[in-house]
């Protein structure tokens, strides 16, 4: 499997189907609140938790929602700042994060989206314990999955 591995989202990520993903745990994703929709996926190969953050949204009607498997099954959202979400347990296969922007568009500053999913993978774990040493995930080595 394939991370995305961003920083900044890539554009169309607009439906569920185009999600930007599957997302690494623990690393800092940015985008732009200049649209109405954006889309991040996660994967969780068994039965775990899973936490969404999103911060510095300058937008409004701002939603933050989980969806599993598809966008007809909505797991858990949030629609006031500080924006966060909890599933547990979670069950393995696809999570889909959807971040909503009903007005306010602009390109100048970007959101933050943080998300953290157990259990983690080997390169998830590694990576993790790297940036927490080093404090940066510019470690000069390569990581063969």
């Amino acid at each position: 499997m394939s991370f995305f591995e961003g920083p900044f989202e890539a554009e169309p990520n607009n439906s569920y189907l185009q999600a930007n993903g599957p997302l690494h745990s623990g690393k800092i994703y940015e985008g732009y609140p200049n649209d109405l929709r954006d889309y991040f996926s996660i994967y969780l190969c068994a039965e775990g938790q899973i936490t969404v953050n999103l911060t510095n949204h300058t937008g409004e009607a701002v939603q933050l929602q989980l969806f599993y498997q598809s966008t007809n099954n909505l797991v858990t959202y949030d629609v006031a700042p500080p924006y966060e979400v909890v599933h547990t347990p979670a069950r393995p296969g696809w999570y889909y994060i959807y971040i909503f922007t009903g007005a306010g568009h602009q390109s100048v500053t970007p959101y933050n989206l943080q998300v953290w999913y157990t259990p983690l993978t080997a390169v998830d774990n590694y990576l993790s314990f790297m940036m927490k040493f080093f404090g940066s995930s510019d470690f000069g080595v390569a990581i063969h999955e």
